[in-house]
């Protein structure tokens, strides 16, 4: 493969999807790579580490997590238009880490595991895959536990159009993308979101090498390089992020309580079921009701004041017209 365009690790500390200079400019079509840095700045380093307010220091205090790198523009993305952000390769890179974070999720209160609800962190160290790279590899947990790496991006999206109204990269769960957790934004995928500002401006970090849920405390968290490709959709306009995958339609959604989210999720499928797929309305329905294939997905549990987790509502290909 020719080299690609890229943006360094050492560039890569963009805490906001902000609307500024853009640091790489790509055409439609155009491969490139950004390599991105871990969650924590790099504070983790052992298990000794913590995910806690006395070791991560500024980190905590200034919320300075999930740096990403961008923006990138793409030539031709204008307001109105889609841009869909397709998912080449996520390569982890160095090691990697699994924390547990004090005071928070399901066992804070709980009477039971009280070994469990103590702060913890456990290093993972990568094993490279039938690829030759961590693409597809092994991840070795210390004190014995390994399962296969599925790496996925955290925090991906573009400039919002409100950027006043939350852009961080710790909170911003909307429309534009931003750190929504979800297991479906990796390899192979093609990711659709609206363009608000001219080139898009597309930021990405916070890279996984697997995920669950984020029950108590972080996935494994890891520096990677990311490798993209992006096309423009023409006027084209999406209310909230969307997934294709080889096999499926996916529609995110993000809102409190979660029974909203689904329902909503399951509404904005419809649309893009009868609008673009041109489906009977009442099939919908039917499909939703009974069709085995049509699935809630639960991407991220870990909530808290200002986020507000992720779920979306998944639809096979094999039964569009």
């Amino acid at each position: 493969m020719p080299d690609l365009a890229r943006l360094p690790r050492s560039e890569a500390w963009e805490y906001a999807l902000a609307v500024q200079e853009p640091k790489l400019t790509v055409d439609p079509g155009e491969s490139f790579v950004l390599e991105t840095n871990d969650a924590f700045n790099g504070t983790i380093q052992s298990g000794a580490d913590h995910f806690s307010p006395g070791h991560l220091g500024p980190v905590w205090e200034n919320r300075k997590i999930n740096p990403t790198a961008g923006p990138v523009h793409v030539r031709g993305a204008e307001p109105g238009d889609a841009l869909v952000i397709e998912i080449e390769d996520i390569e982890p890179v160095g090691r990697g880490f699994i924390a547990t974070e004090e005071n928070r999720g399901p066992l804070v209160g709980h009477l039971r595991h009280p070994e469990a609800q103590q702060t913890f962190t456990r290093m993972v160290d990568f094993e490279a895959g039938p690829s030759g790279t961590t693409s597809d590899g092994t991840a070795h947990i210390e004190g014995g536990l390994s399962w296969g790496l599925a790496p996925m991006v955290g925090c991906i999206g573009v400039a919002p159009l409100r950027p006043e109204q939350g852009n961080d990269t710790a909170t911003m769960q909307c429309r534009y993308g931003g750190n929504l957790d979800v297991t479906d934004f990796r390899k192979g995928h093609k990711l659709i979101v609206p363009v608000a500002h001219a080139g898009g401006l597309l930021y990405a970090g916070d890279v996984h090498a697997s995920q669950a849920t984020e029950f108590s405390g972080t996935p494994i968290e890891t520096a990677a390089n990311i490798r993209l490709k992006c096309q423009v959709l023409k006027a084209h306009e999406v209310p909230f992020v969307r997934v294709e995958t080889p096999v499926e339609l996916i529609q995110i959604a993000s809102q409190r309580p979660w029974d909203d989210a689904v329902r909503q999720a399951y509404l904005w499928m419809m649309d893009w079921l009868v609008d673009e797929h041109k489906m009977p309305e009442q099939d919908t329905v039917l499909h939703f009701n009974a069709n085995p294939g049509v699935r809630v997905r639960v991407y991220c549990t870990s909530i808290d004041a200002k986020t507000r987790g992720s779920v979306g509502v998944s639809f096979p290909k094999e039964f569009l017209a």
